[in-house]
């Protein structure tokens, strides 16, 4: 069993897309939503993907007319 895991921020302070918000400027139910639009989106865009491989493994060749 391994211990507790350490985590770290995926940005730097110092990178240029960073900006820094105060808490107060903050609003979770937002980013929550923001998030669950997120897995949605990815959810639907993994479903089509699977609608599209299923599509394509059902095709089965006919023979020709005639043929044997």
């Amino acid at each position: 069993m391994t211990g507790p895991r350490k985590t770290m921020p995926t940005r730097s302070i110092y990178a240029p897309g960073f900006k820094y918000r105060n808490s107060v400027h903050t609003d979770i139910s937002e980013t929550f939503k923001a998030a669950r639009r997120a897995l949605a989106r990815e959810a639907q865009r993994k479903a089509a993907e699977r609608q599209q491989s299923l599509e394509l493994d059902n095709v089965v060749t006919m023979p020709a007319r005639g043929a044997k």
